[in-house]
This record gives structure tokens, sequence and C-alpha cells, in this order.
């Protein structure tokens, strides 16, 4: 699975640390009773419908029981989507409605994987239209966060943006540092998180693993 780490920027506490890929080859419970133990591990799940059910990208029964305890109200899960290919593609073109049942099934953020990687495909003349859309579902869906992975390619879209944010734009809006975008190639440098005034939160991803985390984390907090 990929790592991410989470920060606050308001005080520089640590948020979260993301597992993304998880899928049907291992049981929600277990999952479940990893969260009860360590209540920062949040749970990404990647979606696009034409791969859903294999390595990486869960079924849609395997998401129900994953979220269960969330609609229930037996425990809170961290629990981010990871929208790929036409997930994605639809909320860049203004469509909301699978947002709309990942919202009433207690996911609680979304990471907007607009990459070739995760096979997006976007038009430079309609980049201004991404924006309005983007923003117009952060201030649809004020109670979930939205992820914005930031890399070379995506910051096309995104820079826009983040410079048009002022003090009455949405407070949900976050970045998510990813170089590699997705592939997992290990980072080597490590923007500064308070690029942009009205982000309060932001995030690394690339390579990060049992291997390295102690390394990277120091060099997040240096």
């Amino acid at each position: 699975s990929t790592t991410i780490i989470m920060l606050s920027l308001s005080d520089a506490n640590f948020r979260y640390m993301g597992f993304c890929g998880v899928d049907d080859s291992v049981s929600p419970q277990f999952l479940h009773l990893l969260s009860a133990a360590y209540p920062w591990i949040e749970w990404g799940m990647l979606f696009r419908s034409d791969l859903e059910g294999q390595p990486r990208y869960p079924t849609w029964e395997w998401t129900l029981s994953m979220a269960k305890p969330n609609t229930n109200g037996t425990m809170k899960l961290n629990l981010a989507g990871h929208l790929c290919a036409n997930r994605c593609q639809e909320v860049l073109n203004g469509d909301f409605t699978f947002v709309d049942t990942l919202s009433m099934i207690g996911i609680q953020r979304i990471q907007i994987n607009a990459t070739a990687a995760n096979a997006v495909s976007v038009d430079e003349t309609r980049f201004p239209e991404y924006v309005e859309n983007m923003l117009k579902c952060a201030h649809s869906y004020p109670h979930m966060e939205w992820i914005l992975q930031y890399n070379d390619e995506t910051k096309k879209i995104w820079d826009p943006l983040l410079e048009s944010l002022s003090d009455t734009s949405p407070r949900n809006i976050v970045l998510l540092f990813d170089a590699s975008c997705g592939t997992g190639i290990r980072m080597t440098e490590f923007p500064s998180p308070y690029l942009y005034k009205y982000i309060t939160s932001s995030g690394y991803a690339g390579g990060i693993g049992p291997n390295c985390i102690d390394e990277i984390l120091q060099c997040v907090i240096t």
C-alpha cells in the first residue's frame, strides 16, 4: 500500500498516517481493530470503475463493509476515497453523484488524482472549468475534506485554484505533495507546507515505508 503523512499547519501537528490501496484481500474487521488501536491511521480506498475488484481497488461490497462502523456509529474510522480515472474525471466535469454516495457511507476525505498515471485525461482549455467545479464541490460538501494531489503535472490545474483562494473560500481544501503521482517512487524534495495562505493542512507521499519512515519524518519536520 501507499503511505501518506498528513500534517496540520496551524500547530505542525501530525494528523494522519494514511495507508492507500486497501482491498478485498484483507478483512475489514482486521483493519477496524488496527484503527481502534492506532486512531491516527487513515485508510485510503482507490476508486475507478474499470479496475474495481482488482488488487488495490476494492469492490463496492467490501467498501460498504469497511465503512460500516461509520454508518452505524459504532466507532469512528478515518476513511479517504482516492478518485482515479472516471471517478476523478466526474468531479472535474462537475458530476458529484459518486461523491454524494461516498459522503452517505461516512467517507470524510476525498483525494483528487488528476494525473495520466491514474488514467485521467485533462484538457488545458478547460482548466478554468475544472477549478470552478472543484471549488463548487468543496462548497457543496463542507463536511468533507478535499485533497489535491499536487505535483509537476497537476500544478497547472491547481495553482490557479490556490491563487484564487480568499477569506470567503472554503477551508476544506488541502494539499498532498506527491511527485511520484501515486507510483510509489520515493520522494526526495519536501516543499514548504506554507506555500499558500489559505491551506491549513498539507501532506507528503511517495515511497514512504518501514525502511525510511524515520528519515522521511525528519525531513518533513525540518
